[in-house]
């Protein structure tokens, strides 16, 4: 009897310990990827406020590449869009994210609002008649 209950004894500290290891790390791998992926994401946003910087005085003064490169900003906006619902779904690695995931999402809204800006100003508000009436109007009274 005394030798299943010592073989008993070394498995459940076997166990124990394996489990220890495991757990540990695991936790300390998936804390570094986060911290990893935390700063990957501050630098990400970083690169869109200095893209969007770019668009704002760039769109003004330049029509036909606006329009040009209005698809592949929408495909940006798009992946971006992704990266964040991907984020908030995974709960763990959300909770350590949040605030840079904020400052993430704030530069997506503002190049989403760079995207309506170009489709606003080049696209819909020239393709509309009675605007452009209301404009040739304006401009005769002066």
């Amino acid at each position: 009897m005394q030798v299943i209950d010592e073989k008993i004894n070394r498995v459940k500290e076997s166990t124990d310990d394996l489990m220890q290891e495991t757990f540990e790390e695991t936790a300390n791998n998936f804390l570094d990827q986060a911290n990893d992926f935390k700063g990957s994401l501050y630098s990400l946003a970083e690169k869109f406020n200095s893209l969007n910087e770019d668009l704002f005085s760039y769109t003004n003064q330049e029509k036909e590449d606006s329009l040009k490169n209005l698809d592949k900003l929408k495909s940006l906006l798009s992946n971006a869009n992704e990266l964040i619902a991907r984020v908030k779904r995974n709960r763990a690695l959300y909770s350590i994210v949040k605030s840079e995931l904020r400052v993430f999402r704030v530069e997506t809204s503002q190049l989403n609002e760079i995207i309506h800006d170009i489709k606003l100003k080049y696209i819909d508000l020239p393709n509309d008649k009675k605007l452009r009436e209301a404009a040739n109007k304006l401009k005769s009274q002066f």
